[in-house]
């Protein structure tokens, strides 16, 4: 019952994506729009479960050629798990086209996944996003950031963020979620940081990212360097995505900026850049290396639809092998290590997966379902591959939109 309310959750989450996120209130004549955020409305995580709430946003447009449009927005949204009301406001200022300039300031009191970002959804590029569908471990934040992108020449784009932040994790030692109402939840840890991130994107394939901060509450340095590689290689009949990454923190760093190289095992959804055979959260780095590719057909086998049933079929076989290797300092020859008083575990002897899939086997609307399946190949061990051979194999459900 619980996968299928995932699926569900998900399907809903894609169908609302594929006809984008704002929806314009006022009249087109209007030189100034007025939008209301779809994306706002209805989300899902392993934290929150349901979250509902809604978002505003006003634009005003200029005729000088400098800047173009300053943009004015705001939040709420509330967790039917956790008891909690989030919120945010944000400003925008977009420069013209040439430059790609913009500057944006915002507040918010939100949900900021722990361990840095999830790996099967975060983009270097993109230092504004927060939550992760299959993210667990969340800390509640009051965080002010201030920052801007602009494309330096026709292929470098150059982004910088300062932030301040106050962060109270959300999960005890045994990963226990409490809500905002029980009195244990304000006896978990806290902390403050001050943090300035740059990026230097490459022809929007490479990025580098270097994370300086420090935490204030108790001075600690705080330094990460993020490097990933993605992009798309096109073949006479077949296409080949490729998505590396790789970074590093110095020792003793805040558990919230080490990286997180957990998977969706256990979910019914496939994310083509997640350890799709590891656990959430299973593993953590402080120095780490990973590498995803997937080879598809450029083309359906055959495309049928049928209009009557807003129903068809739209098959792309896929093969996919994923690895990754990472470590932590002080870690025992298994790669088990206790830190800020969890216990975490890192992927010293490296983990390997492959797999196999049909993509677009039924379309209904605007998405194509299919399904795959993936085995764990790691190195015999308790922590890293299990005896069993079922036990490594994860079956899952494909979706994708069809644009």
């Amino acid at each position: 019952m619980k996968k299928a309310s995932i699926l569900f959750t998900a399907a809903i989450l894609l169908s609302v994506n594929a006809f984008g996120q704002l929806v314009r209130l006022n009249s087109e004549k209007s030189k100034n729009a007025l939008y209301f955020d779809l994306d706002r409305v209805f989300n899902y995580n392993l934290y929150e479960h349901a979250r509902w709430g809604g978002g505003l946003r006003y634009d005003i447009n200029f005729s000088k050629k400098r800047f173009k449009t300053l943009s004015f927005g705001g939040y709420l949204g509330y967790g039917y798990e956790d008891q909690r009301i989030k919120w945010g406001v944000r400003s925008e200022l977009y420069g013209s086209s040439q430059h790609r300039l913009r500057l944006y300031t915002d507040f918010i009191h939100d949900l900021t996944p722990d361990a840095g970002r999830n790996l099967l959804d975060y983009s270097v590029a993109d230092f504004t996003a927060t939550g992760s569908f299959m993210a667990r471990r969340f800390s509640d934040a009051y965080r002010w950031t201030l920052g801007m992108s602009r494309r330096q020449s026709k292929d470098l784009t150059l982004s910088a963020e300062g932030r301040l932040s106050f962060e109270r994790r959300l999960y005890d030692y045994w990963g226990l979620i409490y809500p905002e109402s029980d009195s244990v939840w304000r006896e978990l840890p806290s902390a403050f940081f001050s943090e300035a991130r740059f990026c230097l994107s490459y022809k929007e394939k490479w990025s580098t990212e270097i994370l300086l901060g420090t935490r204030i509450d108790n001075p600690m340095l705080v330094a990460r360097l993020l490097s990933q590689y993605d992009n798309t290689l096109l073949f006479s009949f077949f296409k080949l995505h490729l998505f590396a990454q790789a970074g590093i923190t110095p020792e003793n760093t805040p558990y919230s900026r080490m990286f997180d190289l957990g998977g969706s095992w256990g979910s019914p959804l496939y994310f083509q850049r997640s350890l799709v055979t590891a656990r959430h959260n299973e593993f953590t780095a402080n120095v780490f290396s990973m590498v995803a590719m997937r080879l598809t057909t450029r083309k359906p086998l055959f495309d049928l639809y049928s209009e009557l049933f807003q129903i068809g079929t739209n098959p792309v076989p896929f093969v996919m092998l994923n690895a990754a290797w990472g470590r932590l300092w002080n870690e025992d020859v298994d790669g088990l290590k206790i830190h800020n008083a969890l216990i975490l575990m890192s992927p010293t002897k490296g983990i390997a997966e492959v797999g196999a899939g049909i993509n677009g086997l039924l379309r209904f609307g605007n998405i194509d379902w299919g399904g795959m399946v993936a085995y764990r190949l790691s190195p015999a061990s308790a922590f890293y591959h299990f005896s069993d051979p079922k036990d490594n194999l994860s079956w899952l459900v494909t979706a994708s939109l069809h644009l």
